[in-house]
């Protein structure tokens, strides 16, 4: 049997007492309920449940978060600074990849302009994520906007 690891609410919490003609009636309702929720199949469909549901909920709060990235994707862009650190870089690597037969001198400038837009887009979509990051942290922990 699997365990029920997550909490229901009492069963007296989970009727309403004004559905019931009498106390007696309210109480056979809340001791069915019990016995209902302490077979292993509604343990198990419970179980099933909640996971699913925190599922869709785990991909509802990505979808969103990655539409909150996007968005703040759309007015990010690198400083000069950051650009040419990334230019150097690349101009590092495909030196380093001329030198050891990776790639031939006659590729050297395609190869740059290739890897640096890659490079750049990457950066921008680091610094998004990050400014999405830091205003939720803001949002939640009441920091200014």
């Amino acid at each position: 049997m699997e365990e029920n690891t997550y909490a229901l609410p009492s069963a007296l919490d989970s009727i309403n007492r004004q559905d019931f003609s009498s106390d007696a009636a309210y109480y056979e309702a809340a001791a069915n309920l019990e016995i209902k929720r302490s077979t292993p199949e509604f343990q198990k469909a419970y179980s099933k449940i909640v996971r699913e549901a925190m599922a869709q909920r785990e991909k509802e709060a990505d979808r969103k978060s990655e539409e909150m990235v996007q968005a703040e994707l759309k007015k990010t862009w690198l400083t000069e600074r950051e650009e040419s650190e990334i230019s150097q870089r690349v101009q590092k690597e495909v030196a380093w990849d001329i030198q050891s037969g990776k790639i031939n001198a006659a590729q050297m400038s395609t190869e740059i302009d290739r890897r640096a837009a890659a490079a750049v887009e990457a950066a921008r979509l680091r610094k998004a994520k990050a400014t999405v990051v830091n205003q939720a942290m803001r949002d939640a922990f009441g920091g200014r906007s």
